[in-house]
């Protein structure tokens, strides 16, 4: 039995050294901003359960299709208006040249009749 308290006191001693180194580690190591500022917004904040980086990546996906799609319809509005017009115009110049011709000939009839 005179062995055994030798073992025990041993044992104490180098249990409480790696404590204490431990505890050292930890004092000089400086907290990261994350692990104060979880504490503060997760009781203030509802807190979200960690997603999947594919359903990040898939979400994200959606988000950048439907940006795109949106910017797609608002340039085919815009080309539809500007060909709308452009067919306008090319209609408005043709019933003015019709009339500026049937005008002519009118004008021409007259002047022969006379």
């Amino acid at each position: 039995m005179d062995s055994n308290p030798l073992l025990r006191i041993s044992a104490l001693v180098g249990a409480f050294a790696a404590c204490v180194g431990c505890a050292n580690v930890m004092a000089q190591t400086p907290p990261t901003a994350g692990a104060g500022m979880a504490a503060v917004t997760s009781a203030t904040a509802e807190v979200s359960p960690p997603t999947d980086p594919l359903v990040e990546r898939r979400v994200a996906d959606k988000r950048a299709s439907d940006e795109y799609q949106a910017r797609k319809q608002e340039a085919r509005k815009i080309y539809s208006e500007r060909i709308k017009a452009a067919k306008q115009e090319e209609v408005r110049k043709k019933d003015a040249d019709a009339k500026a011709l049937e005008q002519a000939t009118s004008e021409q009839v007259a002047t022969q009749g006379d």
